[in-house]
């Protein structure tokens, strides 16, 4: 027999200014792991198999490594592996039909490499292909349908927006659309087959918060919802089809502890639990629903902490989806009251904070075989608070699902949701 899960959850501002943008709160544990073996920074990191490899890197003497660790979540133990060919830091490291590839990356000072050598983990062996047709470093690197797009990074001279697809079927590499925006020590990562390359440095000698999606299919760039905290040197990986970003440097050289997670769909940001400790340059890989953060730089130094990050079994992610782009005075918009993360859940105790200057609450419409057991209306608060329940035992909510579409009208001048 399934238990009834009551969970509150308090939107802090439903601010509908944009139509797509809320933040939600996400609640996790980060845990301490085993940590690597050799301390680096500026290293690789992906997962394959199963299991995760940190590649390369700087040393605490500032000396490119060319060391190579296997960890094993199962057993908490990292065993070295044949080393990479060519010692790197700054380079891109990414999974493709089972196989990892080590792209470009630095040599020493403003040297930039364009070698790609490809590590089989059955055979624990190195292979050499072809070359990148740029030399950089500081580039990000994503998988879609078997092919390896490297993305931006800095050449010789600064930020660059190149994009070259490599094919390891042909080994063969092709120009594509440049990304809008050159930048370097950004975040790229796949998500539902298209790649995002998130904040970042750029030309101008500050970092970013700005998001831009590629669509390998149409072969273009498309501009997305910005993340909350502009920063650059951070991790980044997915989890449930989300988007991660993991510490970092702001705009003023301050180390962070911010994890934000990015929803594709919604185009929605929720704050997620903060890193124990501030930590940059960090490598970060996803393995049976949890995410590694690896070495990198912390508060002394080099680091060679790895932390693990699981969602908290009752956290969810509140998103509001509104069917229109705006809503104007006398307009009633329809709302989808949607929670990301859900695990057998039965019913839900929710509570949205809105504003009630701009919006009256008009109603709502029950959905998916939800029934609204109970809902208490606060105008003057602008609180809204709803108790769902599932159709029954055969309707168990799990995933993403919409529970409710909640009707607001505008009753004020100006752009409310």
């Amino acid at each position: 027999m399934k238990r009834f899960k009551g969970l509150m959850i308090l939107l802090l501002v439903v601010t509908v200014v944009n139509s797509t943008t809320v933040l939600g709160e996400e609640s996790g544990i980060w845990c301490n792991k085993q940590p690597i073996t050799f301390s680096r920074t500026h290293l690789g990191v992906a997962e394959a198999n199963g299991r995760i490899y940190a590649i390369g890197g700087y040393d605490h003497a500032g000396n490119i490594s060319n060391v190579v660790e296997e960890y094993d979540p199962l057993t908490d133990i990292w065993v070295t592996k044949a080393s990479l060919p060519t010692a790197r830091g700054n380079l891109g490291v990414v999974e493709a039909n089972g196989k990892i590839y080590a792209i470009g990356g630095t040599i020493g000072g403003a040297m930039f490499s364009d070698m790609v050598e490809e590590y089989d983990p059955m055979t624990d062996t190195w292979t050499a292909k072809a070359n990148l047709p740029t030399a950089r470093g500081e580039l990000g690197v994503a998988e879609v349908n078997g092919k390896i797009y490297a993305i931006g990074g800095m050449d010789s001279s600064s930020s660059t927006n190149l994009v070259e697809e490599y094919d390891p079927l042909t080994d063969t590499w092709t120009s594509k659309a440049s990304m809008p925006t050159p930048r370097s020590n950004f975040g790229v990562v796949e998500a539902n087959g298209k790649i995002y390359a998130i904040g970042g440095g750029t030309n101008s000698g500050t970092c970013t918060d700005m998001v831009e999606e590629y669509d390998p299919i149409n072969d273009s760039w498309l501009p997305k919802l910005p993340m909350p905290t502009a920063r650059s040197n951070f991790g980044i990986t997915t989890l449930n089809d989300n988007i991660y970003t993991i510490g970092g440097y702001d705009r003023y050289g301050n180390m962070l502890v911010n994890v934000e997670m990015y929803d594709p769909i919604t185009e929605l940001w929720t704050i997620s639990t903060v890193l124990p400790m501030p930590r940059a340059y960090v490598g970060a890989a996803e393995v049976n629903g949890k995410i590694y953060a690896v070495g990198g730089m912390d508060l002394q130094g080099l680091t060679n902490t790895v932390e693990e990050f699981q969602l908290d079994a009752s956290s969810t992610v509140l998103n509001l989806e509104p069917n229109n782009t705006k809503i104007l005075i006398n307009e009633t918009a329809i709302v989808d009251l949607v929670i990301d993360n859900m695990i057998e859940v039965t019913a839900e105790d929710i509570k949205i904070i809105y504003d009630q200057n701009m919006l009256e609450f008009a109603g709502y419409e029950e959905v998916n075989g939800n029934k609204l057991i109970e809902s208490i209306h606060t105008v003057e608060n602008g609180e809204l608070r709803f108790i769902i329940a599932s159709g029954g035992p055969g309707e168990i909510i799990n995933n993403k699902e919409v529970l409710l579409k909640l009707y607001f009208k505008g009753i004020q001048h100006g752009e409310a949701l």
